[in-house]
């Protein structure tokens, strides 16, 4: 890389381009091909299909990734540096979880199956390995401009608009003669069933929100408005709470973000507008067309039923109109007050669910996920010394967990190859060793936001920051399904990647 000093402007070496072009072929193949994948035989194979393309994809990556290095060594454009000394405890925690994944493939009873993932949702090894690989290419090596997020948004309306259709009986593309009539509305587009695109919604929606809060341009801010209205539009329309769970851990820390000044706030107050109009808009239509709707999760009912949008559209509206006016006489630091106050009300209403879910359990908690969780750790203690430190391998869990959940749930045609928590399978698949490493990666995305440095992030690293904990919440009662474990790799890699230029943007 070197400067124009006639147009005072970086000019970036080929080999920096050509790294740069890999890193983005990468986001761009993870947040768009993998998500509008599919099959002729649609929902019955979709994970399969998900889980194949996401390979393919990593193949590709990890060719292209070799391209770079070789063309750098040609013509000695060696600017990737990894030394030691530039490393953060992300990384760290990245490549302890990387080692514990392949010390749980050596000890795997199945090496191939393991491999690939096959015994299970396609998140094998291979496709683990090269996630975290492609977390320190992409890292190191990506030159960011939002600009690079327009087409995803793009593709990402056409689905939230696709899945919102879904659940008022319209059959795009003839999809449910491929499916049985009771898989109608857990089946939506190329997503694939309700708990992928959960883990998909959590994931995206924080980055619509944060842009759109950053953002002055009155185009762009329609832009990142619209997204962000369709997105909650989808969130109604799936039948799960594990977005929600998401959304409610992810507002303790978005609250605290959009409180941190007077501008801000504003931006919050018109993203809440933004949401309860999409509510309400729901509402509306569910009195018009009642009979083609279905909504059958109970906390999006709740909103929808009890026009909760309207009360939040009213809310926000109401708040920005006196903010308006009394503006000079509310300082900064009384909506920081605010926003901690209101944090810890969501964390207490966290604390007080757990504790009841805890008092009342049973095998049929949330559609049977209380015998697996309840089989998940009868199993974890009838492993031997070595399986409690590195597990039995990614995706290796089907047939050791399957008769115990039959047991203790007393369905005996079902198959249970994932422990719906994301915590039980790193203990399950990974051992002790994986879950240490699971836990500090997440303290390395968490930590760092109760430093004074957050005044001085980026919107992408904010953005970056809210999502993955979103997906941390979701991923309490979801999957690491094929479609949203690589995206999990893809978001901590640009996070990591806002850290890296924010140390080196005098040589970038």
């Amino acid at each position: 890389m070197s400067v124009n000093n006639k147009k005072n402007k970086v000019v970036f070496t080929s080999n920096q381009k050509m790294c740069n072009f890999v890193s983005r072929m990468g986001m761009y193949l993870l947040l768009i091909l993998v998500p509008l994948w599919m099959n002729k035989d649609m929902y019955t194979a979709m994970i399969g299909a998900k889980g194949k393309c996401v390979i393919f994809c990593f193949a590709l990556m990890l060719l292209g990734i070799a391209v770079c290095y070789i063309y750098g060594f040609a013509v000695r454009e060696r600017h990737i540096k990894f030394s030691v000394k530039n490393w953060e405890p992300m990384d760290y925690a990245v490549l302890a979880f990387g080692i514990s994944i392949f010390l749980s493939f050596l000890g795997s009873s199945d090496k191939a199956a393991c491999l690939t993932g096959s015994q299970g949702f396609h998140c094998g090894t291979f496709m683990c390995l090269s996630g975290i690989a492609f977390y320190f290419f992409l890292s190191r090596n990506m030159i960011p401009e939002r600009s690079m997020w327009d087409m995803v948004f793009i593709v990402s309306d056409i689905i939230f608009a696709w899945v919102f259709c879904n659940s008022i009986s319209f059959d795009i593309l003839n999809m449910h003669a491929m499916i049985a009539e009771y898989q109608y509305f857990s089946y939506y587009g190329p997503l694939g069933n309700s708990n992928s695109i959960s883990a998909y919604l959590c994931l995206l929606l924080p980055v619509g929100v944060v842009f759109f809060m950053n953002e002055k341009h009155k185009n762009n801010k329609l832009f990142y408005g619209v997204y962000v209205f369709l997105c909650v539009l989808a969130i109604l329309a799936i039948h799960t709470e594990g977005v929600m769970i998401g959304i409610a851990v992810c507002m303790i820390f978005m609250i605290i973000y959009g409180f941190s000044s007077g501008e801000r706030f504003i931006k919050f107050m018109e993203v809440g507008a933004l949401a309860g109009g999409a509510m309400l808009f729901t509402s509306v239509l569910s009195v018009f067309f009642s009979e083609r709707m279905h909504f059958s999760g109970s906390i999006a009912s709740f909103i929808i039923k009890k026009w909760i949008g309207a009360a939040l559209l009213l809310i926000c509206l109401l708040l920005l109109f006196l903010y308006s006016k009394w503006r000079k006489n509310v300082q900064d630091k009384v909506l920081n007050i605010i926003s901690y106050i209101m944090s810890g009300g969501i964390v207490a209403g966290i604390i007080v669910y757990i504790v009841y879910v805890a008092n009342n359990f049973s095998y049929e908690y949330g559609s049977g996920r209380g015998a697996i969780w309840a089989g998940s750790i009868d199993m974890f203690k009838g492993y031997s010394v070595k399986e409690k430190l590195i597990g039995l391998g990614t995706e290796m869990i089907k047939h050791r967990l399957t008769p115990i959940v039959a047991q203790l749930s007393g369905n005996n045609n079902l198959n249970y190859a994932n422990c719906h928590n994301n915590i039980l399978e790193c203990i399950l698949c990974l051992g002790i060793i994986g879950f240490i490493a699971y836990i500090a990666v997440w303290v390395c995305v968490i930590l760092p936001f109760f430093k004074k440095s957050r005044i001085e992030w980026s919107a992408e690293r904010m953005a970056y920051t809210l999502s993955l904990i979103a997906y941390l919440g979701q991923s309490a009662v979801g999957n690491p399904y094929s479609l949203s474990a690589p995206m999990v790799f893809l978001f901590l890699g640009l996070l990591r990647n806002c850290i890296w230029v924010a140390k080196n943007q005098n040589r970038i």
